[in-house]
C-alpha cells in the first residue's frame, strides 16, 4: 500500500492483557528503509490479589496486638503500594508484604485493606471481626430450612 500522507495510525482494540512488542519499518518508492527500535507495551487491567490471613472473621477476646497478616500479588507489572484502615478510619501505609499488629476497642469492627499496582489498578479486601473483652460468648449456628449450603451465624455476648 502506498501512503501519500506522512501520518499512519494503527489502533488495535480489545487486546487481552499481556506484553506486546512492536516496531515500524518504512520503505520509500526508491527502496530506502528506516526502522524504529522495538518497543514494549504492557496491558494490565487487573488489580492486585489480596489474601488476608488475619484478622480472621471471629471473636477476639483481647483488643491488643490483633494481627494483620496478608499477602499481595500482581500478575504483570508489580505492586506499587499497600495501606489499610479500621472501620473506615485513618489510612495507614504499610510496606507491602510486611505484617503488623494493631490495637482496637471492644465491639464489631471491619478492616479495609488496599493495594494498587504500578498502573493504578486498585485491589480492595474487607473483613469483619468482633472484639469482646469480657462476658460469655455463645455462637449459635443453624442451617436454614429449605436452603442448601446456607449457614447463618450469630454471636451473642452475655455480660453481667
Amino acid at each position: 500500500t502506498i501512503y501519500s500522507n506522512s501520518t499512519f495510525i494503527v489502533n488495535w482494540t480489545s487486546l487481552p492483557e499481556g506484553i506486546y512488542f512492536y516496531n515500524v519499518t518504512h520503505v520509500d518508492l526508491l527502496g530506502s528503509t528506516n526502522s524504529t527500535e522495538t518497543r514494549r507495551i504492557t496491558i494490565d487491567n487487573v488489580p492486585p490479589v489480596i489474601n488476608l490471613t488475619n484478622p480472621e472473621d471471629k471473636v477476639y477476646l483481647t483488643n491488643l496486638s490483633i494481627p494483620l497478616n496478608y499477602s499481595v500479588s500482581d500478575s504483570f507489572i508489580g505492586i506499587d503500594s499497600c495501606w489499610w484502615n479500621l472501620d473506615d478510619g485513618i489510612n495507614n501505609s504499610i510496606a507491602c508484604g510486611t505484617n503488623t499488629t494493631f490495637d482496637t476497642s471492644d465491639g464489631q469492627h471491619k478492616i479495609y485493606f488496599y493495594s494498587n499496582d504500578t498502573f493504578g489498578n486498585l485491589g480492595i479486601l474487607t473483613r469483619s471481626f468482633l472484639v469482646s473483652m469480657g462476658g460469655t460468648i455463645i455462637n449459635l449456628t443453624s442451617v436454614m430450612t429449605g436452603v442448601s449450603s446456607q449457614t447463618i451465624s450469630c454471636w451473642c455476648i452475655y455480660r453481667q
